[in-house]
């Protein structure tokens, strides 16, 4: 593996503070989202640290750090950040980059929070990007490959200026009772009272704890072009999204091969946050993304396309604002307190406060369920000639509290689907299974 850092640095100013949720995933030991795509040339390391000035431009937070400030306020700062690193990845399997790229922690105080690599082929170059999740969703990966190949290509974007937009600023708040705006205010009182502080160190440890005892392992399949046009005409037909289809599908799959699960009825999708910004963000790369929990158990007596209706109205009432911003309202705790979910998780701190509000959010423990996640079209397939890409593997992610996580995205006119999965928490064999089978049902909704 050969490896080198562009040493030229930012020269414009960017800072943006961090929001709740991104204050969330700043100290978690599996924080890192990948995304991988295979495209038809080879791309060397020099072509790619060559379009990184033009890349950073484009996408200020592509080399940031993380800045502490007074009152333990967190921003992104691009001051003094190298330009992401780039790394060959000769003679490595993809799904061995990946799950090395999962477990290679970032240095957010000193930043860049992305990194780039890739594997050359004999006539494609698979190009992975790995980023710390506090400062970007997967679908923003896709966005920074989709830049960086076309100025690669012929050294300028063809897709328009992408809108950046600060959750700070651009999100609502959504109203609380005046009971538990009173509660946050005490418990933040009594937080700043402990004096408790969490540092480099101590984020390093719940690191390796995490990892000493966590496997990610990733599987991955497509469907043929005809079969993803059968399967949009049906969505179309039946007046059901592709992504509540596919959700359903999975749900079947679940329910055929993990009966004996405990949590199945829990499953977790990914909404994006884009278009309900002011101003909305467009193509930008930043953390736009949150999830909901949908309480919903695949009913094997109906239909999948019934069970997809239901999903679809069980979801649509999670839909509102002040549900999909509800994690906004933590804004209002001691970002400290924020700091210690993450501990209290990893099991590095015992404070019963932390404790108590790490319960009260229903983050201390592990969903035997699916967490689903669809970027949608992505790349459309030119019938003229055959475009950049080739396939599109991921986002990949690691969760404590999700057994599985399903990403889908289209591309070159194809329905790419990838699991990943812990294999703490799920054998691989189960996890195989579970795959296979929805593939099949995904397939057959297109029958």
């Amino acid at each position: 593996m050969s490896t080198s850092r562009n040493s030229e640095r930012i020269g414009e100013s960017f800072e943006q503070p961090l929001s709740a949720m991104e204050r969330l995933a700043l100290h978690i030991p599996n924080a890192n989202v990948v995304l991988a795509v295979r495209v038809r040339r080879v791309i060397g390391k020099e072509e790619i640290e060559s379009a990184l000035p033009a890349l950073r431009s484009r996408h200020p937070m592509l080399a940031v750090r993380v800045e502490l400030r007074d009152g333990n306020r967190a921003f992104f700062s691009s001051s003094g950040v190298d330009l992401p690193q780039v790394s060959v990845l000769g003679g490595c399997e993809m799904a061995q980059a990946v799950s090395q790229e999962l477990q290679e922690a970032f240095s957010w105080e000193r930043g860049p929070m992305l990194r780039l690599r890739t594997i050359p082929e004999k006539d494609h170059t698979v190009l992975l990007v790995c980023a710390h999740h506090a400062m970007c969703d997967g679908l923003s990966l896709y966005y920074v490959l989709r830049d960086l190949v076309d100025w690669v290509e012929g050294g300028s974007f063809t897709s328009p200026e992408p809108c950046m937009a600060s959750i700070q600023e651009a999100a609502p708040i959504p109203r609380s009772s005046w009971i538990e705006r009173i509660m946050m205010r005490l418990l933040s009182r009594k937080w700043r009272g402990k004096g408790i502080a969490f540092g480099p160190s101590d984020t390093e440890e719940l690191h390796e704890r995490f990892w000493s005892e966590h496997s990610i392992h990733m599987l991955t399949d497509r469907l043929t072009v005809e079969e993803t046009q059968a399967l949009v005409a049906a969505c179309r037909q039946h007046g059901i999204t592709v992504g509540n289809a596919l959700t359903a599908a999975c749900l079947k799959a679940q329910a055929a091969t993990q009966s004996g699960s405990s949590e199945t009825g829990t499953t977790q999708v990914t909404v994006s946050l884009r278009n309900r910004l002011h101003p909305a963000a467009t193509e930008a790369l930043g953390f736009y993304a949150t999830r909901v929990r949908v309480p919903f158990e695949f009913d094997t007596g109906r239909t999948v396309w019934q069970n997809a209706s239901s999903f679809s109205s069980a979801l649509a009432k999670l839909m509102p604002d002040d549900k999909v911003f509800a994690s906004r309202r933590l804004e209002r705790l001691d970002p400290g307190l924020i700091d210690a979910l993450a501990f209290v998780g990893g099991g590095l701190c015992n404070d019963p406060l932390a404790k108590r509000l790490l319960t009260r959010m229903g983050l201390d423990r592990i969903f035997d369920g699916l967490m689903i996640a669809n970027l949608g079209l992505l790349a459309q397939q030119d019938t003229s000639s055959e475009g950049a890409w080739y396939a599109v593997y991921g986002p990949f992610v690691s969760s404590p509290r999700t057994e599985k996580y399903m990403a889908a995205a289209t591309v070159d006119g194809r329905l790419h689907l990838s699991l990943s999965y812990d294999e703490a928490a799920l054998p691989a064999t189960a996890a195989t299974t579970f795959f296979q089978q929805a593939i099949q049902e995904v397939r057959q909704l297109g029958v």
